[in-house]
């Protein structure tokens, strides 16, 4: 692990703007012909981990604190990354920012970009056009003096990696410049996430097993077990850090290891045993010992099976579709004779929008058009009888210079250089030019009478809170011409009389009930808040979809009843990708059935009545997939703001306009996964269960002794686990709360009652004090900033000289009666009878539990009791000791301030051994997200939840140190906070920077105006088990009383943003004093919406006031 001794050390002094992203291309400034991709950097939202895996060299000189702590976390410090180079042989390499230099960015067809981070402009990549220079993998010398060409010879040499490439050697080929990248191709004609299509079946190879053909001793041979090859790693003098954990290496001297290297391609230098070669087109392996290594280049790797995973069928294609079960596995031949790849970045010949960008830097390719390409290019070309029958002419790129055709939201359109854009993950921006939008207060939601006679696939597909089962509505709808995103403010054109009705909270459109009609002249300015945009109807460049045909045989013609499809529609395929194929198959196929009813789809569509094969002749199978075309899928290459869209179909390249109506499904990449392997997306939405895999051995687990701590007690056993009868945990928790019992904590020997504020602070924060201290600090924000009139203290009970005689433990004698005057409710209440209806665990059983859960659930109820901090208000129920709902007020100086948040909590069977359950009410749910941890399906991402992933043990729960008052106090403290951007997983170190500013104040902003929705809906519904509080907290005294000290959050709310809309109205956009402590201004979107906003929680505030 040494690095001393290697030159260049970066030069650190001074201040550096700009920073590599992961995916970038780029090269050693000390030696260019190093070439790589940057796959670390410190801004990693998901860390790899110690890279035990990665064979580790050094090229430039790294200080070894910094490297140490590279191989301790797997994080590069900032201002390094970690690149992974060309050829394996290469390794990666940890490098200082300062001696790489950028060469080309992954930026694909149809992703967001920006000039800079910060900008507040932001636009899609609707074109781009590459070039590039090409290196040979192979070539032949010519001889002068015998007028011909010598015999093949390959680029790829045994050489030190530090050696520059000769670029000046007379016996190799000049490059090849200025290359379209369309004009290209990969190497091999499929490889691993290809989408194909193979009889009438859209699928993505997940796997492809290959063999290796090489060229030893200028005979060609064959491999008996193709992962039994080498490949040379020489290095110089202490360039060598660590080669990867439980790799097979072979070490032949100093300077030169082979590694074990399942994966080749051709030209490749690599050895392997004798004994393990098998000659092949009429070679004879060398007669060597068998034990012995031969070397040689790799001339093919022909595949020999295929694993496919079908993600959907042609249901208007001819014959039978077999439909299998999992991942298929296919033999090549088999499939590469039918098999058609969906290669979009084919340039038909009429198509006038380029979007190759895939192919990099680095990569192996063909000319797509050789015998063209010999004619333009005069390179040299390889016969293939000069390698045994193998085409070596194949090629590296060595550079590549891309332009991008960029349309900014403001509609304008501009042409950059791929070096000066950064990738964008588009994470607040769902309405850009060409969109597809939905006036709000043109929206009506009723009940969907049919959904009874559903097939019953159709309740398989994910729940979706929003209108849950009703059906949605649409009259007002347009086109997006501009987005002003300073202001908020959109251009829309809008159709002349659309009728839309959507299903299933917007994701599925009832394309039989629904027409978009003509587009109209009207065009106008809204506020972007009052628009909205459902998964059914976004269309976005670079989109993979699935097209009805605008000619169908007769023989697909088949009539069925409506209400056995009345509920399929056009949807995004993540939304039913939870269906089996047969399930995708019957679904699609519902839907051709109500499309073939549709008027719109009569008189567009032609009927091909050519008579087919009869079904019992010979081969009739395969006739039928002769007459079938691939062109079902296509990629979506251009949208219009005139609402036309283009699609290059997949099986002849032909760019075609297609009504917005011939959209079946979009495959919005929710397959684009290999199985078993999460998305980064999917690791929010881990079970606990799995989130916990990691951690049998953690502290807390498995530790009987120290998780029985609070089993000595008289009446509770010791020796065993034994399960309790639910009267004995009621029976429990009732003489806890009438203080009958007291809690042995540990083990000493003293009982300690809820009034032992000392303990009870140990008990709380067990290690973790310096931490639950800031939080509470953070939590206090909603007191300390509250005036004396509001009838708030600083005293953590909040109880007033009125109600100081009340006692909590009268609880179960009788819910308190609490008067019209009564100054603030209890924080923790335990109320008779059964808990709401509507709590998410109100269907769990509750489990006796064992004596360790059922006192834990004890000592949990009394620090709640005793603990609670302001503006967190918790309820329990007799009857079901296991559910807690709490209710949250929003703390000031935040978007979330004045705003009530409900969570409901279940203390689960094996509890405290795992973390309560929790769920989030997401009151207004379409709307998106109002925290990157509280999502609107109602999960809560926290790692001491057991959520979230984390490497940090003391942030997971345990069974003896956390408690339910660490897990609100987190929320109330670490969520619920003035910057809520910065809650997005790996985006803390943005928020040490102040980095991405202009998207956190956007967020913030749209956090707040979504946040008096709630407000809004907490006073329009009863909030069951919490309207005392609700109505405590918001709303005037019905008694006109001089004594009431309710806080009246809702007029407070109304004079808060009629302040911060005057603001807007007298201050521009450099105005030196900030509308609210977490709003410099309101854009003027934002007041237009907010407006509204007030005019309706005015309304609530003069009926309640009407009813004093």
């Amino acid at each position: 692990m040494n690095t001393s001794g290697v030159p260049n050390a970066p030069n650190t002094g001074t201040s550096r703007t700009f920073q590599f992203d992961l995916n970038d291309v780029c090269c050693l400034k000390s030696n260019p012909s190093l070439t790589g991709i940057v796959v670390r950097t410190y801004l990693d939202v998901y860390p790899l981990g110690q890279p035990e895996d990665d064979l580790m060299v050094s090229y430039t000189s790294v200080p070894q604190d910094v490297l140490t702590e590279y191989l301790q976390t797997g994080v590069p410090r900032k201002g390094y990354v970690i690149v992974q180079f060309k050829w394996v042989s290469q390794g990666s390499s940890l490098i200082h920012e300062d001696d790489l230099e950028l060469l080309d960015r992954c930026i694909n067809f149809g992703s967001y970009v920006k000039r800079i981070s910060d900008d507040t402009m932001c636009g899609t990549v609707i074109g781009a056009s590459a070039t590039c220079t090409l290196e040979p993998v192979a070539y032949r010398n010519y001889d002068e003096s015998l007028g011909e060409y010598g015999s093949v010879e390959f680029n790829e040499r045994l050489m030190p990696r530090s050696r520059r490439r000769p670029g000046t050697d007379s016996s190799r080929p000049l490059p090849i410049h200025d290359v379209p990248l369309s004009e290209l191709m990969h190497h091999e004609p499929f490889i691993n996430d290809d989408l194909i299509i193979y009889h009438q079946k859209l699928g993505i190879i997940r796997q492809v097993d290959r063999d290796a053909i090489l060229r030893v001793s200028n005979v060609p041979v064959s491999l008996v077990d193709p992962k039994a090859i080498e490949v040379p790693c020489p290095f110089d003098d202490n360039e060598l850090i660590c080669m990867p954990k439980g790799q097979p290496c072979r070490v032949v001297d100093t300077n030169l290891r082979y590694m074990e290297h399942d994966y080749v391609i051709p030209g490749q230098y690599v050895c392997t045993k004798y004994k393990n070669m098998r000659g092949t087109k009429g070679g004879i392996v060398p007669k060597e010992d068998p034990r012995s290594f031969g070397h040689g280049h790799v001339l093919s790797t022909p595949a020999t099976e295929y694993k496919v995973e079908w993600l959907c069928t042609n249901v208007f294609g001819l014959g039978t579709c077999e439909i299998p079960n999992g991942i298929e596995t296919l033999r090549a031949s088999v499939f590469e004779r039918d098999a058609v790849i969906c290669d979009f970045e084919n340039l038909s010949a009429g198509g006038t929008v380029e979007s190759a960008t895939s192919l990099q830097i680095g990569d192996m390719i063909r000319f797509r058009d050789p015998k063209s390409a010999v004619q333009k290019y005069s390179y040299q070309h390889i016969p293939p009888e000069e390698t045994f029958g193998y085409d070596m002419n194949m090629f590296h790129i060595t550079s590549r210079k891309t332009a991008l055709t960029v349309r900014w939201l403001d509609g304008s359109v501009t042409t950059e250089d791929i070096k000066c854009l950064r990738w964008d993950p588009g994470l607040d921006e769902n309405i850009w030019p060409g969109s597809i939008v939905v006036l709000k207060d043109g929206i009506e939601t009723m009940h969907w009478p049919g959904l009874g006679s559903t097939s019953a696939y159709i309740r398989q597909l994910p729940s979706h809170r929003r209108h849950r089962e009703s059906k949605i509505r649409a009259r007002t709808v347009g086109v997006v011409q501009a987005v002003n995103i300073q202001e908020r403010i959109v251009t829309v054109r809008w159709y002349k009389d659309p009728y839309l009705i959507l299903l299933h909270g917007g994701q599925i459109l009832a394309s039989l009930y629904s027409k978009l009609d003509e587009l109209g002249d009207t065009i106008s300015q809204v506020s972007l808040y009052e628009l909205d945009v459902f998964p059914c109807l976004e269309r976005s460049h670079g989109d993979i979809v699935l097209l009805a045909p605008d000619t169908i045989h007769t023989s697909v013609l088949t009539e069925g009843s409506l209400s056995a499809y009345n509920v399929a529609g056009p949807c995004t395929f993540s939304y039913t990708s939870s269906l089996s194929l047969s399930e995708m198959h019957s679904y699609l196929k519902d839907m051709s059935l109500a499309m073939f009813h549709w008027e719109w789809f009569k008189s567009t569509t032609t009927v091909d009545t050519s008579p087919l094969p009869p079904r019992h002749s010979h081969h009739y199978q395969r006739k039928l997939s002769e007459r079938s075309t691939a062109d079902f899928v296509g990629q979506i290459i251009a949208i219009d703001v005139n609402g036309e869209i283009t699609v290059r179909l997949a099986g002849t390249c032909r760019d075609v306009r297609v009504p917005f109506e011939r959209i079946m499904m979009v495959m919005d990449g929710g397959f684009t996964t290999p199985l078993g392997d999460p998305a980064p997306g999917d690791i929010a939405t881990m079970s606990m269960s799995s989130a916990y895999a990691y951690k049998e051995e953690g502290p807390g687990v498995g530790d009987e002794e120290e998780l029985l701590q609070f089993d000595d007690e008289e009446g509770f056993s010791s020796d065993d686990d034994e399960d309790m009868s639910e009267t004995t945990l009621r029976e429990a928790l009732r003489r806890y709360v009438n203080g009958e019992d007291g809690i042995l904590l540990d083990d000493d020997e003293e009982w300690i009652s809820g009034n032992d504020e000392e303990e009870e602070e140990e008990a709380i924060s067990g290690s973790d004090v310096e931490d639950m201290s800031e939080i509470k600090c953070a939590v206090y924000r909603y007191v300390n900033s509250s005036s004396a009139d509001d009838g708030y203290s600083e005293d953590a009970d909040m109880k007033t000289e009125n109600d100081s005689d009340f006692d909590m433990r009268d609880a179960l004698d009788g819910v308190v009666e609490q008067s019209e005057e009564m100054t603030i409710p209890p924080g923790f209440l335990i109320l008779e009878g059964p808990p709401p209806s509507d709590h998410h665990f109100i269907s769990k059983d509750e489990a006796g539990g064992s004596a360790l859960r059922i006192k834990r659930i004890q000592k949990e109820c009394e620090i709640l009791d005793d603990s609670l901090p302001p503006g967190i208000f918790v309820r329990a129920w007799e009857s079901r000791m296991d559910l807690l709902r709490v209710l949250f007020i929003g703390p000031e100086g935040t978007p979330y301030q004045y705003a009530p948040f409900l969570i409901d909590f279940h203390f689960p069977g094996d509890f405290p051994r795992k973390p309560p359950e929790a769920f989030f009410h997401s009151w207004i749910s379409g709307q998106g997200r109002i925290n990157p941890n509280l999502y609107e399906d109602g999960k809560i991402c926290l790692s001491i939840l057991g959520t979230w992933p984390t490497q940090n043990q003391e942030e997971m729960w345990s069974a003896t140190k956390s408690t339910v008052l660490q897990i609100l106090v987190s929320i109330m403290g670490l969520v619920l906070v003035q910057s809520p951007f910065y809650n997005e997983a790996g985006y803390e170190v943005f928020a040490a920077e102040g980095g991405r500013r202009v998207e956190s104040d956007k967020y913030t902003e749209k956090t707040f105006l979504t946040t008096r929705r709630y407000i809004k809906y907490a006073l329009d519904h009863s909030v069951s088990g919490m309207e005392d509080i609700v109505d405590w907290n918001y709303l005037p005294s019905r008694l006109n009383s001089e004594d009431c000290s309710r806080p009246l959050l809702l007029r407070r709310a109304i004079d808060t943003a009629l302040a911060m809309i005057e603001h807007e109205g007298h201050t521009s956009s450099g105005g030196e004093r900030s509308a609210s402590a977490f709003v410099s201004r309101l854009s003027l979107g934002a007041v237009v919406m907010l407006r509204k906003y007030i005019t309706e929680l005015e309304a609530l505030e003069v009926d309640a006031t009407a009813k004093q």
